[in-house]
């Protein structure tokens, strides 16, 4: 029998002898729901700790905090949140998501950008490339892509023509690369 154990930074002496004595107890592997929660600030564990720990079921798998006072694991605190009440963990989960979606309705329109439609179009005309791209795609559209013998790749980017670009090998040998 697999058991869901919390991780070993949550595990003591004191949580293996309450597991063995029938305080504390271990949920079977294959009975775990696993969820991944966000990383929001609104989702923590810190805030929904105190709450959780009135439960007397979910009090039971959740190591008792030690000297240090430190919190549980994220992972394997909603994982345990999800399995013994799935719809509130789903609910608030889903209260976040939509919290963070529609975030930017009810912020001031001033920061908000209008464009026109002959700038949109100006724009829109010019083909853009992200600064971000990586000297690995640059060679791959140089010399594998079938866009490498296009004349519109060729004019796009004047780094595709640069000498750093053109000694790259087909497995980027970025010792060599300066800048």
């Amino acid at each position: 029998m697999q058991l869901y154990v919390p991780p070993a930074k949550m595990i003591n002496k004191d949580f293996i002898k309450q597991v063995l004595q029938e305080e504390k107890a271990l949920m079977a592997l294959d009975k775990v729901k696993f969820v991944s929660v966000p990383h929001y600030d609104e989702l923590s564990v810190k805030k929904f700790l105190p709450m959780l720990l009135e439960d007397g079921d979910f009090r039971r798998y959740m190591p008792e905090p030690g000297k240090d006072e430190r919190l549980p694991d994220r992972t394997f605190f909603w994982n345990i949140a999800h399995t013994l009440h799935g719809k509130y963990v789903k609910s608030v989960i889903q209260h976040a998501n939509d919290l963070r979606m529609k975030g930017g309705e009810d912020k001031d329109t001033r920061e908000n950008i209008v464009i026109s439609e002959a700038w949109w179009e100006k724009l829109n005309a010019v083909p853009f490339v992200s600064c971000k791209l990586t000297a690995l795609m640059h060679y791959y559209f140089q010399n594998l892509s079938p866009l490498a013998k296009s004349p519109h790749w060729q004019n796009l980017s004047p780094l595709a023509k640069s000498p750093h670009w053109q000694n790259l090998s087909p497995h980027g040998n970025w010792q060599n690369l300066t800048f």
